[in-house]
């Protein structure tokens, strides 16, 4: 497909698990807006999951697409980029592969390719609310103290610590819970979605959600349209301003686990158009690496954005 763009604009989007559940849902969210801002368009993915993407980010003659398995080889970056030089690049590090070292060296990669090539590079890390752990206080803002629980948690808070230590420029987005989007599915909302999905296909009309708990209403998160997140993304992308930050997305609003349910429920019955489904829960008791409340503050991102708009 043939498009239009300023030819004079001369940014590059890189994009790491660029059809993995975030990204795609970013690129199919408003890819003919996001074709206007950056000349070329890499998407890099160790399985490049191409149904998840709409016609227009598989059509288009700006994209790239690489296949990258970071976990065996973070230098290919390399091979990938080689051509780009003397231009601005945004490079968005969405994948996770439970390999610290491999990712760092990726990260290292692609700033000894920016200093080599004059690229003016910024770094987006798709971070989590996992490295706050299980706080007393909520909201919680950036500046709280970091004790993640989880080994999610433990290993998104070391890159970003590598990030702090060996970039001039970057974005972290600690990211609350996302939700939404069938085939997106991820987490919690997808969790209970299939297991009440399976229990209609075993004939049962009573439904049942099991939950880490002691009691009802125990566990508290933050909820995250992932279309909102898409959103934010797109306008932190389009913020010119050098960035060195480290910024909660959230909805700062406290949401009960059973509330995620409940609205996984509400999509199950509006599909199936039946009404003849009833919820209720169980509680299995806490876990020691359960976190139960999880709420971020969202100040310093909304002000970032005001500021942003009126520039």
């Amino acid at each position: 497909m043939q498009e239009n763009f300023d030819e004079a604009c001369d940014k590059v989007l890189c994009i790491t698990g660029a059809t993995g559940y975030l990204a795609a849902n970013f690129l199919n969210f408003d890819f003919l807006k996001l074709r206007k801002t950056y000349k070329k368009v890499y998407l890099l993915d160790r399985s490049l999951k191409f149904k998840r993407l709409c016609d227009e980010v598989k059509d288009s003659d700006r994209v790239t697409f690489s296949s990258l398995d970071i976990s065996s080889d973070g230098n290919k970056i390399f091979e990938i980029l080689e051509t780009i030089s003397n231009c601005d690049l945004d490079f968005i590090h969405f994948a996770y592969t439970e390999n610290l070292n491999k990712e760092k060296e990726l990260l290292a990669s692609v700033k000894k390719l920016a200093e080599k090539q004059n690229i003016d590079m910024r770094l987006f890390f798709l971070s989590s609310a996992a490295v706050y752990g299980d706080q007393e206080e909520t909201p919680i803002y950036e500046s709280a103290k970091l004790e993640p629980v989880s080994n999610y948690g433990k290993f998104k808070l070391q890159l970003e610590n590598f990030i702090i230590k060996e970039f001039d420029e970057y974005l972290i987005l600690r990211l609350a819970n996302p939700f939404g989007k069938e085939f997106f599915l991820k987490g919690a909302y997808a969790h209970f979605l299939n297991s009440l999905k399976q229990q209609m296909k075993e004939g049962k009309t009573q439904l049942e959600i099991a939950i880490n708990a002691d009691a009802p209403n125990q566990i508290i998160r933050d909820l995250v349209y992932i279309d909102d997140f898409s959103n934010t993304l797109f306008q932190l992308l389009n913020n010119d301003m050098p960035f060195k930050e480290i910024l909660n997305i959230s909805s700062a609003k406290a949401s009960y686990l059973e509330d995620l349910a409940f609205m996984a429920f509400s999509e199950l019955l509006k599909e199936e158009q039946k009404l003849e489904y009833s919820l209720s829960f169980r509680y299995n008791g806490f876990k020691t690496t359960d976190i139960k409340k999880s709420v971020l503050a969202n100040d310093k991102l909304l002000n970032l954005l005001e500021k942003s708009l009126s520039v």
